[in-house]
């Protein structure tokens, strides 16, 4: 290959190297919870409606209605504690009581708050909320 030829592939190269470190750059809105990446709460999760843990949020999944999330927590069993009182406080009806999760019922929803660690997240609350109705 001619010098000739091959500057235009190398040009080519470079600004698709320079596309990719560029984007790399920017954190993003995205759904998963590396450490690299912001993850924000989508329009639609009911954030107004549900108390939360104030923390990192890690994932934010939705099905069918059903919103899951992710909260990082340096203690979960103290935080699902926190986590329950902010519910209560807002109205929500503690229907079950465990040491390790509560299910809350509440004008609009109900939801399991689970105190987890996994291979994915590490130490986290996990709120599952669905609609009610």
């Amino acid at each position: 290959m001619s010098r000739a030829s091959l500057a235009p592939a190398l040009l080519v190269v470079a600004l698709l190297l320079s596309g990719c470190a560029a984007a790399s750059a920017e954190p993003s809105a995205i759904e998963h919870g590396a450490a690299e990446e912001v993850v924000a709460y989508p329009v639609g999760f009911p954030k107004s409606d549900v108390p939360m843990l104030d923390g990192e949020l890690l994932h934010v999944i939705n099905s069918g209605g059903i919103w899951g999330a992710w909260i990082a927590s340096e203690d979960p069993v103290a935080d699902l504690a926190t986590a329950t009182a902010l519910l209560v406080d807002a109205g929500y009806e503690h229907a079950i009581t465990d040491p390790a999760y509560g299910e809350f019922v509440g004008e609009d929803f109900q939801l399991r708050v689970v105190a987890s660690s996994d291979n994915t997240y590490g130490p986290s609350l996990y709120y599952m909320i669905s609609p009610l109705g």
